[in-house]
């Protein structure tokens, strides 16, 4: 709810700074999912990182400080879990992540939040299925 409230905001004001940092911010993401797709063990934890910064790279333009604040809580508190596990969810993921950079250049806010929704539920549903299988 935070993410795609903020998308939406972000959409609407971002400028082309926002998006030329939110196609660097893919970039770099990109980048480590290729050397994550070929079993690059070495990266996990940088392309958590590149994660996060392309999140909140979508959601940097939203205007509102206690947005942002709100989501880093939450965010920090779930990827806490995620470093637990360090599972991916591999070309799936990739795939999501540039549907969700293409529907924010073309400032198509209702696909972009419907993809991030969609996103965020089964990245939530992949950490819970490997915290099963890890208990």
């Amino acid at each position: 709810m935070l993410e795609c409230s903020a998308l939406e905001a972000s959409i609407k004001n971002g400028t082309e700074d926002w998006e030329a940092s939110l196609v660097a911010a893919h970039h770099k993401l990109s980048l480590s999912e290729k050397k994550m797709l070929n079993e690059d063990d070495e990266g996990k934890e940088n392309r958590k990182q590149n994660d996060r910064e392309f999140h909140l790279a979508t959601i940097k333009a939203c205007n509102s400080q206690n947005l942002l604040s709100s989501h880093s809580t939450v965010y920090f508190k779930y990827l806490r879990y995620q470093m637990l596990i360090l599972t991916n969810r591999g070309q799936i993921a990739a795939d999501e992540h540039k549907v969700i950079l293409d529907a924010c250049l073309k400032r198509d806010t209702q696909m972009a939040k419907q993809e991030l929704e969609k996103h965020i539920l089964l990245g939530l549903e992949h950490c819970l299925d490997a915290f099963k299988v890890e208990l």
